[in-house]
C-alpha cells in the first residue's frame, strides 16, 4: 500500500501551509485538517492502494508533502497512486504477495526491481523494517514524467540497514 510521495529534499515540507494547519498536522489532528476536494476515481484508487486514507492519512500527506509537489491534490494523488498501482501490478507486487507470512530479502526485492525497471533499479530501493517485519519499501525517484523506469533510473541509490524481513500478513 502507499504511504506517500515525498518531494525532496527532506526538509521540503508544509509549503505555503498556515502555521495553525501545520500545528494540527504535527499533533496528529488529521480529522481537523481541511478537506481535500478529490475526484471520485482518486478515492477508488485509495480504497485499494492507500487504505490509510480511512484514518485521514491522505490529509496529512497532502498538507505535509503534497503541497510541495507543485500540482494540485488530484494530480499529486493521481501520480502517487498510479505509481503504487504499477509496482503492485508488476512482478515486484507478485513477489511480495508470494512471500506473505514468509521471509523476503533485500536481494530478492532488488533483483525484481532490476528485472522490471532495468539493471541498477534495485539499488534505488530501501527496505524498512520494524523488528522482524517488513514495514515499507522506499523507492528513490528523480525527474519528471510518468515513466517509473526513468524516474528510478535518474534517482540516487539508497542504503538499506534491513536486509531481510517477514512480509506481514496484515498488510
Amino acid at each position: 500500500v502507499l504511504h506517500g510521495l515525498w518531494p525532496q529534499p527532506r526538509n521540503n515540507v508544509y509549503c505555503n501551509v498556515p502555521k495553525r494547519i501545520t500545528a494540527k498536522d504535527k499533533h496528529h489532528q488529521w480529522k481537523d485538517l481541511p478537506n481535500i476536494n478529490l475526484e471520485p476515481e482518486t478515492f477508488e484508487l485509495m480504497d485499494v492502494y492507500m487504505p490509510g486514507y480511512l484514518s485521514r492519512l491522505h490529509k496529512h500527506e497532502w498538507i505535509k508533502h503534497g503541497t510541495c509537489y507543485g500540482t494540485d491534490a488530484n494530480h499529486y494523488y493521481h501520480d502517487a497512486l498510479t505509481l503504487a498501482k504499477e509496482v503492485d501490478d508488476s512482478k515486484i507486487g507478485k513477489l511480495i504477495k508470494k512471500h506473505i507470512g514468509k521471509k523476503i530479502t533485500l536481494g530478492q526485492i532488488r533483483q525484481a526491481f532490476d528485472r522490471v525497471y532495468g539493471v541498477g533499479a534495485g539499488k534505488k530501493v530501501e527496505m524498512k523494517c520494524k523488528g522482524r517485519l517488513l514495514t515499507e519499501l522506499w523507492i528513490n525517484l528523480s525527474g519528471q514524467g510518468d515513466s517509473l523506469s526513468s524516474l528510478i533510473r535518474n534517482a540516487k541509490t539508497r542504503r538499506s540497514k534491513c536486509r531481510q524481513a517477514i512480509v506481514d500478513a496484515k498488510n
